[in-house]
């Protein structure tokens, strides 16, 4: 789910029904504590699943939506979402399916291997979705093939985003602020997901911190991930549960490895930095990584890789004393 725009097509269009289904903990909670206008219900399926209690979680949504008459649906995204993909099929044969997307397609190489097959014979079977399994470094990635929106009758609509009336709306609901502090620092997920080493990551995290003045940073989790390093955890912080998109005013620079969050920041204008040439990695994850950056930048936008402290120290005074804010 893509918050900015679930939360512009409802705000802007209080004439109509709406219900915002997620299966994400801290995304309800996020849309919970929002306390989201009359014309939107809120309900959650379930998160974690695997092809043993899949049938359990289908039947849980099933139990949940039968009664309630739903005219159309919209998705976000183009990988994973096993059960939203599922629920897609169920639907499609007499309910209007739309597509908005953030940002194109993954482009990585098609992966062939025996894990990729049963990552292609688990979608297919459990959860009748066509996939192209991907390269993506050390990961294979679930895309959804071009099959499934032919099957599925899938409408493309484009996506809108009202980012001053989402900011100004989440404000005003969680009143929140920076602290006086102009870096967030987007972590969360790295170690966990393989991209780098634990203690590598931490060495160059504290270069940073020294180097700017910790005095300047707040740190942001992923909201689907809870693993700060403990030097992470010393920084105030953004509560996961709230997406990062939403914020985006609130800092002049975002300092990460491969969020999707350092994507946004630079399509609207902030100074936007990649760690990735500071770590040791590997040469074939590097380019993987970057290139999942950089294909879903808007023309004229920069993310910065800096090859050393110094460099990254550089590109913050210049961009952020000079930083002009598209929002």
């Amino acid at each position: 789910m893509f918050i900015p725009i679930v939360l512009t097509t409802v705000l802007n269009n209080s004439d109509q029904r709406y219900l915002i289904y997620v299966d994400i903990p801290s995304i309800y909670m996020f849309f919970d504590k929002l306390n989201l206008p009359e014309n939107c219900n809120l309900l959650k399926y379930p998160h974690y699943i695997n092809w043993k209690n899949a049938n359990k979680a289908k039947q849980f949504i099933w139990n949940q939506l039968e009664h309630i008459d739903i005219k159309s649906i919209t998705f976000y995204h183009t990988a994973y979402g096993e059960l939203a993909t599922w629920l897609i099929s169920k639907y499609s044969r007499n309910t209007t399916i739309y597509f908005q997307s953030p940002f194109p397609s993954f482009c990585f190489k098609k992966r062939i291997s025996l894990k990729a097959l049963k990552l292609f014979l688990v979608y297919k079977i459990i959860y009748n979705t066509d996939i192209i399994p991907m390269d993506s470094g050390n990961n294979t990635l679930p895309s959804i093939s071009p099959k499934f929106f032919k099957k599925n009758n899938v409408i493309n609509k484009n996506a809108m985003v009202d980012n001053d009336l989402v900011c100004n709306y989440v404000n005003e609901k969680l009143n929140l602020n920076n602290n006086n502090r102009s870096i967030l620092l987007v972590t969360g997920s790295n170690i966990t997901a393989g991209f780098c080493d634990e203690t590598d990551y931490g060495k160059i995290i504290n270069s940073i911190l020294s180097a700017l003045g910790k005095d300047k940073f707040m740190v942001k989790c992923h909201p689907r991930f809870d693993d700060l390093l403990s030097i992470e955890k010393m920084l105030p912080a953004i509560p996961k549960y709230i997406p990062g998109n939403v914020i985006l005013p609130l800092f002049d620079c975002y300092i990460g490895l491969c969020s999707a969050l350092l994507i946004e920041a630079a399509n609207v204008g902030k100074c936007s930095i990649s760690i990735l040439n500071l770590l040791n990695i590997d040469f074939k994850l590097k380019s993987v990584l970057k290139n999942s950056l950089e294909v879903r930048l808007k023309s004229g936008s920069t993310i910065y890789y800096p090859n050393s402290i110094s460099e990254l120290n550089d590109i913050v005074k210049r961009s952020c004393n000079n930083n002009i804010t598209m929002i």
